[in-house]
């Protein structure tokens, strides 16, 4: 809520003309435009689009390299896959689904994490058995 405020004042301040715009609705393209000139403008709009295109790259091209270890599937067909599977969901389901597929995948990590520490516990004997091995190795320092 302050830093809106604050780049308004600074705008203000620097920019008088800026006044009888909308102030609301200025964006970092028309600040940068307004306090400069519009080739600053043009060059922080043009860098914005090479690292949107770049992050979203990574983003696609994770998850496909994933599907293609755990399943062997061809890697270009996952990343095609993958980008027109999050296309369609994020644009048909909109925030209300990326959401509630955050509560979905925060419940699968915490169902492997507790797999995997009940799977260790009844491998080794126990949680006892395993903290007494952690400590007779050095490994728990917390309770120096």
């Amino acid at each position: 809520f302050l830093t809106p405020l604050l780049l308004k004042l600074l705008i203000f301040k620097k920019c008088p003309e800026v006044s009888c715009i909308n102030h609301f609705f200025l964006f970092w393209e028309q600040y940068l435009e307004l306090r400069f000139n519009k080739y600053v403008r043009l060059c922080g709009t043009f860098l914005f689009i090479v690292l949107t295109i770049l992050y979203t790259g990574i983003v696609i091209y994770a998850p496909a390299l994933a599907l293609n270890q755990a399943t062997g599937f061809d890697l270009w067909g996952a990343v095609v896959a993958t980008g027109v599977v999050c296309t369609f969901y994020c644009t048909l389901g909109g925030l209300k689904a990326v959401i509630w597929t955050d509560v979905f995948q925060v419940g699968i990590m915490v169902a492997g994490f507790a797999s995997v520490i009940i799977q260790a516990a009844l491998i080794q004997g126990g949680i006892s058995t395993i903290l007494n091995d952690a400590y007779n190795g050095g490994r728990l320092n917390f309770w120096k």
